[in-house]
């Protein structure tokens, strides 16, 4: 990936966490990550970081 690619994905991401356009989806998703949470009908499947 280009560092030009990157940074655009970068800012894309960035975009939906802005407070007046927040994706609820990906705010569910960052918060039960952060927290280790789930919902009781997931599976958690840990990979290990490469």
């Amino acid at each position: 990936m280009t560092l030009e690619k990157e940074r655009s994905s970068f800012e894309d991401h960035v975009a939906l966490l802005r407070p007046n356009s927040v994706d609820p989806d990906l705010l569910d998703q960052l918060a039960r990550e952060r927290l280790e949470m789930a919902k009781p009908d997931e599976l958690i499947v840990r990979t290990q970081a490469q």
